[in-house]
This record gives C-alpha cells, sequence and structure tokens, in this order.
C-alpha cells in the first residue's frame, strides 16, 4: 500500500513538474488520513541528484535492500552532516573533545550547536550494548556547551525480548538529559 501510494505521488508530481504549468513545491504538500503526511519540504543542495535521491531513499527504506547495501552508521553520518551544511552550520573537524575529568569523549558530529552520536540498534546484540548506552547517559548528564543529540537506528523486532532489551537501552538514554531520535527524526529536527 504504501509503494503504490508513493508511485502514486511520483506521477502526479512527474506530471505536474514536467507539463508547462508552474510547478511549487510548497503547494504540493499534502496531508494524508492515518500514518501518512508530509511536512514542508527540506532542501538539500546537490551535484548529483540521482545521488541525494538514492542516498534518502537508503535511508528511509533501508529494507527495501540487501543487508550489504542497507545505509551504515557511517552513512548516516555523512547524510546528517550534508543537511547540517546545507542548513548553514558549521561543521567542526576535531570531533574529540576532552571531558570533564580530562577524559577523551568522541562524537560523530559536532557543530557549535549540537554534538551527536549514532547507535546503529538493528541486527545487533542489544544485552551487549546497555553499558554503551550507561557511557552516553552519563555524558549526557555531564555535557558542557552544546546540545548533546542520540540520534539511532532500530527497527522493531518480531522477538519480543530484542524489542525488551531496547525499551531498557532507551529508558537509559532518555535519563541522559540528551535528546534521544530516531534516524528519521533526526534529520527532520536538524533541518
Amino acid at each position: 500500500m504504501v509503494k503504490e501510494l508513493l508511485k502514486q505521488i511520483k506521477e502526479d508530481v512527474e506530471g505536474t513538474l514536467f507539463s508547462y504549468d508552474s510547478f511549487d513545491i510548497d503547494d504540493y504538500v499534502k496531508f494524508y488520513i492515518n500514518d501518512f503526511w508530509f511536512e514542508k519540504p527540506k532542501q538539500i543542495v546537490y551535484e548529483d541528484l540521482t545521488e541525494v535521491l538514492d542516498s534518502l531513499y537508503k535511508t528511509y527504506f533501508r529494507f527495501e535492500f540487501d543487508k550489504a547495501d542497507r545505509p551504515t552508521k557511517e552513512d548516516d553520518r555523512k547524510m546528517v552532516s550534508r543537511i547540517l551544511r546545507d542548513s548553514g552550520k558549521k561543521l567542526i573537524n576535531e570531533r574529540s573533545i576532552i571531558g570533564k575529568y580530562n577524559d577523551k569523549v568522541t562524537y560523530d558530529i559536532v557543530t557549535d550547536d549540537y554534538k551527536i552520536k549514532f547507535f546503529d540498534f538493528d541486527n545487533k546484540d542489544l544485552n551487549k550494548l546497555v553499558n554503551n548506552a550507561k557511557t552516553w547517559a552519563w555524558n549526557g548528564k555531564h555535557n558542557e556547551g552544546s546540545e548533546l543529540i542520540l540520534i539511532y537506528r532500530y527497527s522493531e523486532n518480531l522477538d519480543v525480548k530484542y524489542n525488551e532489551e531496547f525499551n531498557v537501552i532507551m529508558n537509559i538514554l532518555n535519563e541522559s538529559g540528551a535528546k534521544v531520535m530516531n534516524i528519521e527524526s533526526g534529520i527532520n529536527n536538524l533541518q
């Protein structure tokens, strides 16, 4: 059903975009009943449209691809970095910061406004990641300066135990004082 809806939207846009009528994407934004709605369009600067569309498609529809072709944590980092740059944020090259106790804390992205850390929980042994979540919750409570954002990728699993372990990690991270959001919400909020 989702694919059919997106196919229809694509046909509508292509029909309007490539006709002699003027096309205004703001006029095309629509709200759908139930689970479908589209926010105000975001702008991304690009040199290769196909590359950007492919990257966005993989981000939002990752399970349409074989495991080896799905975006990695590094791909997510590059996408968010690009979005931040395109929205006028200056990325700081040094991603490691000396913490309160002279410890080295390494983030995935650092700007003047944000420190961002990515987590990929899909197909991982979540039981082994609880201590990592505790570490980042502690970092969040002792974060100084720019806002800490923890962005995760997680797809609900049929195994109830797996979902319970994920909920434990989310409870820990939500105690951090950081903003905790999935990759899709992270992209929307950072624009």
